[in-house]
């Protein structure tokens, strides 16, 4: 048995829905089958989830191309941060390549702009 509320399942003990607190009566209660439940859940799909991974993937290029400037290798590793979270996140969607790409992508744009940040500014090594 689920609430007709908000979808959770039901305990038959209980008077009340125990996530949204609707009183529990034979005219509020849905009786669905494991598939139909199985369709209702499954929403990786939809939400933001799936912008997450195509901003993870976007701003993964973006990290990238932009870690390998001179001067600007800090801004490609902090891009490159924010990939790495967005990426992250998409990961729970169904767009799960797109996800792993821009993972891969803002990691490595972390590892290079830090490096060229170190290279360039530290060391002075910009021109020669």
């Amino acid at each position: 048995m689920f609430c007709k509320y908000c979808g959770s399942e039901l305990k038959t003990e209980g008077n009340f829905c125990p996530n949204c607190g609707a009183e529990v009566n034979k005219s509020n209660i849905v009786v669905v089958s494991q598939t139909e439940k199985e369709v209702q859940t499954d929403n990786r799909n939809v939400g933001p989830f799936k912008v997450f991974a195509f901003i993870g993937f976007g701003v993964g290029i973006e990290s990238i191309i932009i870690s390998i400037i001179p001067y600007f290798g800090f801004i490609g590793a902090f891009t490159g941060i924010v990939g790495v979270i967005f990426a992250s996140l998409g990961l729970k969607s169904r767009m799960k390549p797109f996800a792993i790409i821009g993972l891969v992508l803002s990691c490595l744009s972390v590892v290079l702009g830090a490096y060229l940040y170190y290279y360039y500014i530290v060391c002075g090594n910009l021109f020669g």
